[in-house]
Parts: C-alpha cells; structure tokens; sequence
C-alpha cells in the first residue's frame, strides 16, 4: 500500500473499528469533556492573577507566587537550570518543591477532562475502551508494520526539527551526541513519559479525537478542529506569561496556532495508521517538546 493511500485511508475514511465512542452522543460529551479541560487551567490562572495568596501554602517564606518563575526558581533550588518536562524528573521533585505540581495540574487537564467525562457520561465497558488506546498493536497491527510507522514516526519528528531550525525555532541537534548512553536514555523518556506527551494526549488523542471522527464527516475535520481546540487550549498561559506587545503576541500565537493544528494533523494519520493506539501520539508530542 502506497503513502498516498495510507495518507486517503487515515484522512478520510472514519473506521468504525478505531473510533468506539465512550459515551451516547446526545449526552454532549465533548462539550463537557472540553469545559473541564479549559476550566482547570483558567481556574489556575485567574486565582494566581487575582487571588496570590491562595498558593501561598505551596512553598511559603513569604515569596510571591508568580508562575512560571516560580516553577524556574524551584527547579534551580533543585540543581536544574531548567523546569523539566521529563515525568520521572518532574514528579519527585514536585513533592520537593509543591509549586512543581501546578504546570502538571495543567497539562494533565485534559487527560483529567476525559476520565471525568467518562466517568459521569459513559455508557458501560467505557474506562475499559479508553485503556484499551493503550494497546500498541491494535486491530490486527503485525509487529513489523508497527515498527516502520513507529520509524517514519521518529524520522519525521527530526525533521520538524530541522526545519524549525532552518526558520530559526530552536537549535540544531548535536548529532555527534545522539549515539551516547545518556542522549539514547534521555530519547526513550521524553518520547514516553515527557510531560505533554503522556498527561495531554491521554485526553486529546485517547478521548476526543476518535469521538471527534466518528461525529464528524472526514477524520482531516476532526483533526483540524482538534488542532484548533488543543491551541486555544493553551491561551490562559500564554496570557499569564504576555510580556511583549499586542501585535508580537497575536503573531506568536498564531504561528503556536498554526503548528498545532499541523501537528495534529500528523498525528491523525499515525493514530489511523497504527489502530487507534495513543502511543504514537505521545512518542510525537513527546520528541516534539
């Protein structure tokens, strides 16, 4: 089978066998599902803004709490120079330094979203269904044509790399480095356990897209309006770290925008392509970050 008529067959066909729903559709569930995604993160902000004191029993001596330095000053008091979005890093240093659980919180929303939603709306076997994403061969999937689009996968994540830094996003990888122990160490976890990866697309992917693709006419529309969700999704922190004029934010964002909807248009396709399974795009979000 060609990459066009994979590409057809992931784009535009919805695929019963991919997409069980969780919940009955005239119980709205995406409307609630995407509610408690953005509340959360809004409720986080709007207090921080308006209300400092409410976190103050997260690290007290006084500080003021302003996030993210916060979150950068409690992960330098740990030796980091950085807040790291690694999970095996981030989650014992969170009880280190409690300010650490506030950008979890955030990023685990809309995986919290889902299991609620599911909870309160499903029909039975629902919880079961969505564990089910999980499963890295789905529907049949053979070992060896997981393993190519797994590859094409990783292949593709270097070269939105590339090009990002062709147009001056990020710094070029040291390829030198990438055949060390700790650079293949430090490879497997983000693509596993990165912080975006695993607690969003817990949500995203495992919840909503296929609920988006069975209600909608091609899985390319869900995809698209997944993108747009997933980015407005973002806003409230992007308004809580604004330091720059109106027409330089509107321009970042939309840029933040547009590669987020591009990017969950890749994702769609290896979600089709590979059964269903979450984890490709975990693995992708995951090397992305």
């Amino acid at each position: 089978m060609t990459l066009i008529t994979m590409a057809k067959a992931a784009f535009m066909n919805s695929d019963k066998s991919i997409n069980e729903t969780f919940v009955p559709t005239t119980r709205r569930p995406m409307a609630l599902f995407y509610a408690l995604t953005i509340a959360i993160p809004v409720m986080i902000m709007l207090t921080m803004a308006l209300t400092p004191g409410v976190w103050d029993w997260l690290y007290g001596n006084g500080r003021t709490f302003a996030y993210p330095e916060a979150a950068l000053e409690a992960a330098q008091r740990l030796g980091y120079n950085q807040v790291s979005t690694n999970l095996i890093e981030r989650v014992p240093a969170a009880f280190i330094e409690p300010v650490l659980w506030m950008p979890l919180i955030y990023a685990g929303a809309p995986t919290i979203g889902a299991i609620i939603t599911i909870l309160l709306l499903g029909k039975s076997g629902a919880f079961r269904t969505f564990l089910g994403r999980f499963n890295p061969l789905r529907n049949g999937l053979s070992l060896a044509t997981a393993f190519k689009y797994y590859a094409i996968l990783i292949v593709l994540v270097f070269a939105t790399r590339f090009v990002l830094f062709i147009f001056g996003g990020v710094e070029l990888i040291d390829w030198t480095s990438i055949i060390s122990a700790s650079s293949l160490y430090a490879f497997v976890v983000y693509a596993l356990v990165n912080q975006g990866g695993l607690l969003e697309e817990c949500g995203w992917r495992t919840f909503a897209l296929p609920y988006l693709q069975d209600h909608m006419s091609t899985p390319l529309a869900a995809s698209l309006l997944l993108g747009l969700l997933w980015a407005l999704w973002h806003f409230p922190i992007g308004i809580a770290q604004w330091d720059q004029s109106l027409f330089a934010f509107v321009m970042e964002y939309g840029l933040f925008t547009a590669g987020a909807i591009a990017m969950s248009v890749l994702i769609t396709f290896f979600f089709n392509t590979l059964g269903g399974s979450v984890w490709p795009a975990i693995i992708f979000h995951g090397l992305v970050n």
